[in-house]
């Protein structure tokens, strides 16, 4: 049981990225570094799906696919404003965020924001789509327009403060590569190994022109593809090596490394710059190994489930959380924070679980087999 647990683990290192200050001061590999993680599996995921079974249908695996996704954010993006209504009901103040403003910046923006962008804003938090492009956009003020800039941190006004499910902007990354996804899988190796170096490679090419890392090398969907690649890459060594008589001691043994790498990411005495890249191949290549150790365990499809609703839901919990702790008098700056934020994320993810996830993969299912 690996695979689910390394999902886990990462999703889990997204939270705590986002926490001040986390228990044991334990960080893992950091946010960045764990979302294109998670781009590496779901390019070998989708590898798999759509080999397995959705070979013939693109209608079917798109939909599926939003089904997938969908239904969990939008019960999320409704708690947020809920919890922000009754906050402001009850206190006079709307639910506080730690990474935007949420909510708050659509009451704060009336002054110097036009109609459009406001409706442009409230579209991407409704469908997702587009929510990633904040990260590129600034406010031009006084008259409130929007325009493209190299540089969204240097803006006094920034796009992102007005998502009220933050982090969802990977959201629309990956929805964007499911609807190319059925037609890249099909490629050559070679081909597949080219669109890789030149999508990575891209990104510290425009980083040497003075394009800062973050986003153009993180949420820039061209040089985010190569790590989506690289999970099709993995998934085409997993076809070749399922037809091969590997022990048990080979797929576990390399399965565990995996996972302690994971875990102990921070404490590993290797520069970072080479580090992440050892990193990255060192999941790609594992990634067939721990498919096959572990795809036929059902305990570990359910620990991994909780991914997904751990990354979708930790903002809100932050928020709600923080807030309780400011009313007492109590600072967000300590690892009792942060281990609360961990616990109340697992608790409200497996809700989420079993309410949402769980019916709607049950009805995708069925929507498969009819295929």
């Amino acid at each position: 049981m690996v695979l689910g647990v390394l999902r886990l683990l990462l999703a889990l290192a997204v939270v705590i990225s986002h926490v001040p200050k986390a228990p044991f001061e334990w960080r893992m590999m950091g946010g960045v570094h764990a979302v294109q993680a998670f781009f590496i599996i779901s390019g070998f995921y989708m590898a798999f799906i759509l080999h397995e079974k959705y070979s013939t249908s693109y209608r079917l695996f798109i939909t599926n696919r939003f089904l997938r996704i969908y239904p969990t954010y939008v019960v999320v993006l409704l708690l947020t404003l809920a919890a922000s209504v009754l906050l402001y009901i009850v206190t006079g103040n709307y639910l506080p965020f730690y990474i935007t403003g949420g909510i708050n910046s659509f009451m704060d923006s009336q002054s110097y924001l036009g109609w459009w962008p406001v409706l442009i804003f409230i579209l991407m938090n409704i469908f997702i789509f587009g929510q990633d492009v904040t990260m590129f956009l600034g406010v031009r003020r006084p008259e409130g327009s929007l325009y493209f800039t190299a540089d969204w941190s240097a803006q006094d006004v920034r796009p992102l403060q007005f998502l009220l499910v933050p982090q969802a902007w990977s959201l629309a990354i990956e929805l964007m590569f499911y609807f190319i996804a059925p037609f890249i899988v099909r490629f050559k190796i070679w081909l597949l190994s080219v669109l890789m170096v030149a999508s990575i490679g891209g990104a510290y090419i425009l980083i040497a022109f003075g394009l800062r890392e973050d986003p153009w090398s993180y949420r820039f969907f061209p040089t985010q593809i190569g790590f989506f690649v690289l999970g099709i890459l993995a998934y085409k060594a997993y076809v070749y090596l399922k037809t091969r008589p590997l022990s048990v001691w080979v797929t576990g043994g390399v399965s565990l490394v995996m996972v302690f790498f994971t875990g102990a990411y921070q404490y590993i005495p290797i520069p970072e710059e080479y580090k992440k890249l050892a990193y990255y191949v060192a999941l790609a290549c594992s990634l067939p190994f721990m498919f096959l150790w572990s795809k036929d365990i059902k305990l570990d499809r359910v620990v991994g489930e909780l991914s997904y609703p751990i990354y979708i839901v930790h903002v809100l919990v932050i928020g709600v959380l923080g807030r309780q702790f400011t009313m007492h008098g109590q600072s967000t700056e300590t690892a009792w924070y942060g281990g609360g934020v961990i616990v109340m994320t697992i608790l409200a993810s497996y809700l989420l679980l079993k309410v949402v996830v769980e019916p709607m993969d049950r009805i995708r299912q069925r929507r498969a087999q009819r295929q």
